[in-house]
C-alpha cells in the first residue's frame, strides 16, 4: 500500500504535481517517517530532474 502512494509522487506528470503528491504523502505519514520527507525536501533539486523523462 505504501509503496502506491509514494508511485504517485515520482510517476506525476511533472514536478509541480510531483511535489504536490509529495506534500498529500508527507501530511499523512510525517509522523511516522520525518526523515524520510527530510531527506526528500532537501534533496528535491535533484529529483526534479527525474520529471523530465
Amino acid at each position: 500500500m505504501q509503496n502506491l502512494i509514494i508511485k504517485k509522487i515520482y510517476t506525476s506528470k511533472n514536478e509541480i504535481h510531483g511535489y504536490e503528491e509529495l506534500q498529500k504523502v508527507k501530511e499523512k505519514w510525517k509522523d511516522k517517517y520525518i526523515s524520510a520527507f527530510k531527506t526528500w525536501e532537501e534533496n528535491w533539486d535533484a529529483i526534479c530532474p527525474f520529471f523530465q523523462f
